[in-house]
């Protein structure tokens, strides 16, 4: 390997995730036989960017074969399909961790209800207590501790404050660490693969027709951080049934100081470290 190659790729990136909470979604048989939701009850584990998911719906019956069929063939399903930092006008611009929540389904979603909760409350998922987060001044002015998705509608709403993020649900981060960004998934993504080949072939490019660059860089570094955060969502359905979905956002930390491109998944683009709440870029809304 050539000497400017290598130095290249003296880049180094580690990443470390947290592995407790990867085997917190495998179906568990306890957590299954800890249910408590009252009515025909069925809970079923899925899948989405590497994230895993569980749902326990409880339906109504119905009165009828008519009403059965009905219920059955026209289901209520509501995913998280984002997570993002943004800044909301309610909240003087203050950063919250944010969820992207669609409701794909022709029916709209009712009373839904979002918690945080704390893993190491309870073994059962439905028994896990919620953190006493602060909520966001939207919820507080609209007087609501619940909202409605209709349907085949997509909403982004505040979750947690980067103040509570620090203090009460990931203490364990080191406080030189930043967060960064956020999302749904777990891993490198695959265009983040693609990018940092890029930009490899760039600064190959570049060496080559300038070589008097070679030797003199230094080797660049990013250690950083996905950290779970475990979140319940309920909503009901125009039947009388209802859902409770057991997923999790992966907030995305960085040892300030770091030097290397940092993928950022939600815009999908490298870039150099830029805090949340130090004056970095983030999504202003307004409710």
């Amino acid at each position: 390997m050539a000497p400017w190659l290598s130095m290249i790729m003296a880049t180094k990136i580690s990443r470390v995730i947290f592995a407790a909470v990867l085997s917190l979604f495998i179906a568990d048989v306890h957590a299954m036989q800890g249910q408590t939701t009252a009515g025909s009850c069925s809970p079923s584990v899925g899948t989405q960017n590497a994230n895993s998911s569980i749902v326990i719906s409880c339906s109504y019956g119905g009165s009828s074969v008519q009403d059965s069929y009905l219920i059955a063939t026209h289901p209520t399903r509501v995913k998280i399909t984002g997570a993002l930092f943004t800044t909301w006008v309610e909240d003087n611009s203050a950063p919250f961790l944010s969820l992207e929540f669609t409701n794909d389904s022709d029916l709209p979603a009712l009373s839904t209800k979002i918690d945080v909760l704390r893993q190491e409350s309870a073994e059962a998922f439905t028994n896990m207590k919620p953190y006493a987060i602060h909520r966001s001044r939207i919820f507080r002015q609209l007087d609501a501790n619940s909202f409605s998705i209709d349907a085949k509608s997509t909403i982004t709403l505040p979750i947690v404050s980067i103040e509570d993020l620090a203090s009460m649900i990931l203490p364990q981060v080191p406080r030189d660490y930043c967060a960064y960004d956020a999302s749904i998934g777990i891993g490198t993504d695959p265009d983040e693969q693609k990018a940092r080949t890029d930009m490899l072939e760039r600064e190959s490019y570049s060496l080559f027709f300038h070589p008097e660059s070679r030797g003199t860089g230094k080797a660049e570094f990013a250690n950083l951080l996905q950290v779970p955060v475990l979140m319940r969502i309920r909503f009901k359905n125009v039947f009388g049934g209802q859902s409770s979905q057991y997923t999790k956002a992966f907030v995305y930390y960085a040892q300030r100081g770091s030097t290397a491109s940092i993928w950022y998944p939600t815009t999908k683009k490298l870039g150099p470290l830029q805090c949340i709440g130090d004056d970095s870029p983030h999504f202003t809304m307004s409710g």
